[in-house]
């Protein structure tokens, strides 16, 4: 098996030849390993596109990467020294970081931009089609969808959300609908483009910011619809909430989505307990121990998660990997899993 088919495999919960690791590296950590600063490869698709195929010529044994939220030329231009302009969002973009929302057009709930505006997808579709197929082909390049609410929040801020969500339910309801037709017509972007898998991101949902009934009510149906149409696509789904989801773990289960992104906090056992139905589940190693502690503790830190996971697992960061990670640590979660398959043989 390769990087790519094994990934696959395991997110379809079908035996592999030895066990996935898919640490989630994107942009941030990827563009030290073609030598460029992440605000040049994050405002460039073909730069990023590199810039993941960098780091997998570094990094071999991993079976894949994400392509995260980025910029393109084709949609956004500059409009100052580090600021870019899609239309609708303003963005700041450092030259050593990744870019990040300065300015938001919408400031009502009413605006049309809102019903008709998906400002975060061209950079993704972009950047995975200039992936070379010989990297496609040997590895699984996961592209990013935005859940419908965390894109809504992305627009509208996280703040004025929350408080419509409170105050104005059905108005946030039929915002959610419009935000899931335009998230479904991405996914068929993504999917005439090759994809395979897509990783579906609702950071903005995490229990540590909604109650396990307010997951319920604004984030689980229109996740499902999104998960339903690219499975009648024949596209694999990954699911991330950041943070704690211990409370509503069988409720982000019930996306249908293939497999469940669980960061660190979160037991991989307490997930594929409460999923109810074979759910391919990853992570859940802390991207600031990969970051910050020894080779060695690495090594021994994915040992140990892998001992005790559950099946159906694929080995990985429970959120993106920061961006001044040394190599030799991704080097360590590799040596896991190679020390892995020889007591296994």
């Amino acid at each position: 098996m390769n990087g790519k088919i094994r990934a696959l495999a395991a997110l379809g919960c079908q035996p592999t030849d030895h066990l996935s690791i898919f640490p989630s590296i994107d942009v941030a950590a990827a563009a030290k390993y073609l030598g460029k600063g992440v605000g040049a490869c994050f405002a460039d698709a073909a730069l990023h596109a590199r810039s993941l195929e960098a780091a997998l010529d570094r990094h071999p044994d991993i079976d894949g990467v994400y392509i995260n939220l980025c910029l393109t030329r084709r949609t956004a231009h500059r409009c100052g020294p580090d600021r870019f302009t899609d239309g609708v969002l303003e963005w700041r973009v450092p030259e050593d970081d990744i870019g990040t929302v300065s300015c938001r057009r919408i400031q009502d709930p009413g605006d049309p931009l809102l019903l008709t505006e998906n400002p975060l997808m061209d950079g993704v579709l972009d950047t995975f089609r200039a992936v070379r197929p010989a990297y496609r082909e040997r590895y699984l390049f996961l592209p990013g969808i935005t859940g419908p609410y965390s894109h809504l929040t992305f627009l509208y801020g996280l703040e004025n959300t929350m408080l419509l969500m409170m105050d104005e339910p059905e108005q946030m309801h039929q915002l959610l609908r419009r935000r899931t037709a335009l998230a479904i017509d991405w996914g068929r972007q993504l999917a005439e483009a090759g994809a395979e898998a897509v990783w579906i991101g609702e950071g903005a949902a995490s229990g540590s910011l909604l109650s396990p009934d307010m997951y319920d009510e604004f984030v689980r149906p229109y996740a499902a619809e999104l998960v339903a149409a690219m499975r009648r696509m024949g596209v694999k789904t990954l699911m991330h909430v950041c943070g704690d989801i211990n409370a509503a773990a069988s409720s982000v289960a019930a996306t249908g989505a293939d497999g469940i992104d669980v960061d660190h906090m979160v037991p991989l056992k307490h997930v594929s307990e409460q999923a109810g139905r074979p759910v391919c589940v990853k992570g859940n190693i802390d991207p600031v121990a990969l970051l910050q502690d020894t080779p060695w503790e690495i090594e021994e830190l994915c040992r140990q998660t892998a001992a005790n996971a559950p099946p159906n697992f694929i080995l990985g960061t429970g959120c993106l990997v920061a961006r001044d990670t040394p190599p030799e640590h991704i080097d360590a979660m590799q040596a896991a899993v190679h020390w892995r398959q020889e007591v296994n043989s």
